[in-house]
């Protein structure tokens, strides 16, 4: 389970941190772009630039390409992607937490057309709902179980 655990600033720019078992993920607030993925307390992964999940304002029919370097410091490797990014029309999502209406956002390397991500981004959540990410062996979903703003 994802839980925003704090707010913290890296190099200036303000970050919401998710926390999920030994991992946390830095989420700038101002656009939600995802900057930094850490395990165990160390840089698992840092995008340069951060990764822009959704392209504000956010409507269907809308898309965006970015080229991304992802850096894994343990691995001593970096990886440049290029994702490509489709906003659909919204939908009716039901997952734990309820029913909401959602914009799909599906993300595919622009190279391969491999699917790279699958969103459901629900604006009364202000958060993605449903979340796909493609493994060897099928796929990891995760689906809100509940919120609560402040």
């Amino acid at each position: 389970m994802f839980v925003v655990a704090r707010e913290e600033a890296i190099a200036g720019v303000e970050h919401f941190v998710m926390t999920f078992a030994d991992r946390e993920a830095y989420f700038q607030k101002a656009d939600l772009a995802l900057s930094l993925e850490k395990r165990g307390g160390e840089v698992d992964r840092k995008m340069s630039p951060a990764w822009i999940r959704y392209q504000w304002p956010l409507r269907a029919g809308t898309s965006w390409t970015q080229t991304l370097t992802f850096e894994r410091p343990k691995r001593r490797s970096t990886e440049e992607v290029i994702y490509k990014c489709t906003v659909s029309d919204p939908q009716t999502i039901v997952v734990p937490a309820g029913e909401f209406r959602a914009l799909n956002v599906e993300c595919v390397n622009a190279r391969s057309g491999a699917l790279l991500v699958d969103s459901w981004y629900a604006p009364d959540v202000m958060w993605y709902v449903r979340n796909r990410v493609p493994t060897r062996g099928g796929f990891i979903e995760w689906q809100l179980i509940g919120h609560q703003r402040k």
